[in-house]
């Protein structure tokens, strides 16, 4: 049997022209759409803290957990992100030719950042005979056009002062394309020098002669012992608007294309978290990349945050549209397990909101108009919406965007809030109010 739909149209005469502002984009770092997608990095679990399970979790069963599994059962367990204890260093392998061997390992002694602790340690041997290299294959394979990329390392060692870097890309595909050292081509290579025992950041270029898929970085010590690492990051020169830090071109420019009116950001779930724990926090997403501790992604895998709130806002200015930022007013993901923060936690995610508003619109020579200034951006960004809470309801939710209007929109009456709960329109008006409604057509 054929379902069937009818629709009469009434006329065909030009009927009003919709708001061009009305028509936008929502932004959530969910299935990769920013690391591994938008964003441009191509090197996975930079950082080396991939398999490092979500802050305020627990490890049980295959799953990492939301504390609050203690106290009663999950309610949708599809969620809650498979981890695989096994695998310190997603992303990373040693790859050897002949007789080489290399050992991977995760390090925590001595970071460079107390704040991002993981490093990691690897070691070559029997390096005169044969090719020893570690390996990173980014997400699913980085996909290399023809031109100049520019990786960045930070390193440290007592054994060696130099490191070859090379990209490579493997001819076979399915299995047989991770064979250690089959089939490779090397389409560009750069020797990283200098390297001491101390903390050291370089950045090198490498030239790729041609485009391919299914690439790999391979960095190779020249003879044996073991060099550390802090960050390896890997970027085409070429990035959309020529932002460091930068997006990917093919990807923004449809963007762009698309005329968006705005650009609702961070999202989404991640806004909330899988618990207050792990909820957003602009203040974690500025700054160096390389000292962001990014986090858990409550869609199943750890963040880098290198797509962060300046990069977001950013975005918005590239493309041509305003900003509409989502902050947390003090609630977790009610779909999952609501968490309702504590007065002392909600005035925190109150004070992130203020400050997150002046990072966007402040003067330059305010505190977080600086801040802004130092990222290279002394101008204000079109900030123009914020929304206080994602997909909140009830009553619990009421009295907090309340309190978050009240703050807010005497001290930022350019802004225009937007709320969550349509009970709202009838109890205070809002400007604007956002409900999400999963039902069927």
């Amino acid at each position: 049997m054929q379902n069937k739909a009818f629709i009469k149209i009434p006329s065909l005469n030009k009927g009003v022209t919709p708001n061009p502002g009305m028509y936008g984009l929502f932004f959530e770092e969910i299935n990769h759409a920013g690391d591994g997608g938008l964003y441009a990095e191509l090197v996975r679990n930079r950082a080396f803290a991939d398999a490092k399970i979500p802050e305020g979790s627990y490890y049980y069963n295959g799953e990492a957990r939301n504390s609050a599994d203690q106290a009663r059962p999950i309610l949708r367990p599809r969620y809650y992100a498979k981890v695989n204890p096994s695998d310190e260093l997603p992303g990373w392998e040693a790859e050897t030719e002949r007789s080489g061997a290399g050992i991977v390992e995760p390090w925590l002694d001595a970071p460079r950042n107390p704040d991002v602790p993981h490093q990691l340690k690897f070691t070559a041997r029997n390096t005169k005979s044969a090719k020893v290299s570690l390996c990173n294959r980014g997400y699913w394979g980085m996909n290399i056009k023809k031109g100049k990329y520019l990786l960045t390392v930070i390193a440290k060692s007592e054994d060696m002062s130099e490191l070859t870097a090379e990209i490579a890309y493997e001819s076979k595909a399915g299995p047989a394309w991770r064979d250690q050292g089959a089939n490779s081509t090397v389409i560009a290579k750069a020797v990283i020098s200098g390297i001491g025992p101390e903390w050291k950041k370089f950045t090198v270029a490498l030239e790729a002669g041609e485009s391919k898929s299914r690439c790999k970085l391979l960095l190779s010590p020249p003879s044996d012992g073991s060099i550390y690492f802090d960050f390896v990051s890997l970027f085409p020169a070429n990035t959309f608007m020529g932002r460091e830090n930068g997006l990917n071109i093919s990807i923004a420019e449809m963007l762009k294309a698309m005329k968006p009116g705005f650009v609702r950001f961070p999202g989404g779930c991640i806004v909330e978290g899988m618990s207050l724990d792990n909820a957003f926090i602009f203040k974690k997403t500025i700054g160096p990349v390389e000292d962001r501790p990014g986090t858990w992604n409550l869609w199943g895998y750890r963040r880098t945050d290198g797509l962060g709130y300046h990069e977001y806002l950013q975005l918005c200015e590239d493309v041509g549209a305003k900003a509409m930022y989502v902050c947390n007013c003090g609630m977790s993901c009610q779909a999952r397990q609501e968490e309702l923060g504590t007065d002392e936690q909600v005035d925190f995610f109150l004070q992130d909101a203020i400050d997150a508003i002046e990072y966007a619109i402040a003067p330059a020579d305010t505190k977080w108009g600086k801040e802004r200034a130092k990222a290279g951006h002394p101008e204000p960004f079109p900030l123009v919406y914020v929304e206080i809470g994602n997909e909140n309801r009830g009553e619990e939710y009421l009295s907090r965007y309340k309190k978050f209007y009240d703050v807010l929109s005497k001290k930022f009456p350019e802004i225009i809030f937007i709320a969550n709960d349509c009970k709202l329109v009838r109890e205070t008006v809002p400007p604007v109010v956002d409900e999400h409604f999963y039902v069927s057509p």
